[in-house]
């Protein structure tokens, strides 16, 4: 019998191109989007997609997806743990004109958007929110919303001209929010609501509430919008509780709104 000494290291060298192959056509941890990319192949650096959407399908749970320039994305259901981040200086739109820009139900998991300027957003289920220097304009609802279960950190980011800033209004269960070095201004209802069937909590801390109908509002038995280090102003409600607790630190600015309203509890800082 003639033995075929090479025959193993080209089973080995098959075997690991079949490997490499599957490795192509699978998941990676980091995806990219580009304006001239493609939505094909798997989103690397040097081949990237066009849309969010296509981009989060090759995208490893607790990946990250990465915006190479300045363009518009689409909009996105995220049911995983991700983070889409835009760097200083890209234009990363999300421009739904009905519906919602993006939508979040990842669990347990925790989802951060950085950077990207949205004109529609909802956000439902459990998932841990973070958004940090973003924009959220003309929105027709609310620029984000916190459902069941929900929890949110909003840091140096925009709410402008839309139906609502951010409302926490989960049906059942808890959701929090806490809004910090932000601004919400000139949208028709509420600046920042905490409301619903469940437990609901809003904190906002050196922030600007500006020009909204109600600049902070909570209602139902429960839910509780508390507010230090922040200016509430030109609001034509500056705080409002009909049922619910609005509570401040004691250091905010509450003037020059048409109703200044009142906080019904106080909490001095420590």
């Amino acid at each position: 019998m003639i033995k075929h000494p090479f025959l193993p290291q080209l089973a080995l060298s098959a075997l690991l191109f079949a490997g490499v192959a599957a490795d192509a056509s699978a998941a990676i941890q980091r995806t990219f989007v580009a304006s001239y990319g493609i939505d094909a192949g798997s989103c690397g650096v040097t081949s990237p997609c066009r849309t969010f959407g296509f981009a989060m399908a090759q995208t490893l749970s607790n990946g990250e997806i990465i915006v190479l320039d300045s363009a518009g994305y689409g909009g996105i259901t995220i049911a995983q743990s991700v983070s889409i981040i835009a760097p200083p200086g890209v234009y990363a739109g999300i421009s739904v004109f009905s519906g919602v820009g993006i939508t979040i139900s990842a669990g347990s998991g925790k989802v951060t958007l950085r950077g990207l300027t949205i004109n529609q957003l909802g956000s439902a289920g459990t998932a841990s929110v973070s958004i940090d220097g973003s924009v959220f304009e003309r929105n027709t609802i609310a620029g984000t919303a916190f459902g069941l279960n929900s929890v949110g950190s909003i840091v140096g980011s925009l709410f402008a001209g839309g139906g609502a800033g951010v409302n926490v209004n989960p049906a059942s269960g808890t959701a929090k929010a806490e809004i910090r070095d932000s601004n919400i201004n000139d949208n028709t209802g509420n600046g920042v609501f905490a409301g619903g069937g469940g437990a609901a909590t809003a904190s906002v801390v050196s922030s600007i509430v500006s020009g909204n109908a109600v600049g902070l509002q909570a209602t139902g038995a429960g839910n509780e919008v508390y507010a230090s280090d922040s200016t509430i102003t030109r609001n034509g409600i500056g705080v409002q509780a009909t049922g619910g607790t609005t509570r401040t630190s004691t250091d905010n600015r509450l003037v020059n709104n048409t109703a200044p309203g009142a906080f019904t509890a106080t909490t001095p800082k420590s």
